[in-house]
């Protein structure tokens, strides 16, 4: 029989697992903190939060599988689309001298998909995402994203798929 100083003692070591257990569960791990996003309408592209007026690239700003997810398909669309807020979008999204910017829109094809989709080609140190835009056609377009502290995620280049991107003439 267990004399009743080892049952207390067990009983007690007991509890602190119950309660251990219960902060494990319901305390806010920094994975969980980690994972925790803003809603994408509130990310913003063009300049990362500051912290203590130094500028951070930490989980406020977006990594190049989210670029390509969520700003690849927003900014092809400004550039294919014909609108009158075209030239603030373009701002917007890519740099001002970015390759492919010289293709007037009036020769850009109408695209077929009625929703743009976005996915990584290449990522690198959460500074370069390369992505694939698939508006419908039989190849993607690609969109070259590069990342500043200055400016954030902008697009330095915009290439379309050989057949399809270009009115022939």
């Amino acid at each position: 029989m267990i004399d009743r100083k080892r049952r207390l003692a067990l009983a007690v070591l007991g509890m602190l697992v119950v309660v251990g257990l219960c902060l494990m569960t319901f305390w806010p791990t920094d994975l969980q903190k980690r994972e925790t996003r803003p809603a994408p309408n509130s990310i913003s592209i063009d300049k990362p939060k500051t912290e203590n007026r130094k500028n951070s690239h930490k989980s406020s700003v977006l990594k190049p599988e989210q670029v390509c997810e969520q700003v690849g398909p927003k900014a092809l669309t400004a550039y294919a689309t014909d609108s009158p807020d075209r030239p603030v979008k373009l701002q917007q999204y890519f740099i001002k001298d970015a390759k492919g910017l010289d293709v007037p829109v009036s020769d850009i094809q109408p695209q077929p998909a009625p929703t743009f989709t976005g996915y990584l080609a290449f990522g690198r140190d959460n500074d370069t995402a390369i992505c694939n835009v698939w508006t419908g056609l039989e190849s993607p377009w690609t969109i070259h994203f590069n990342y500043s502290q200055v400016i954030g995620w902008k697009a330095i280049w915009v290439e379309g798929p050989l057949q399809g991107s270009v009115i022939d003439e």
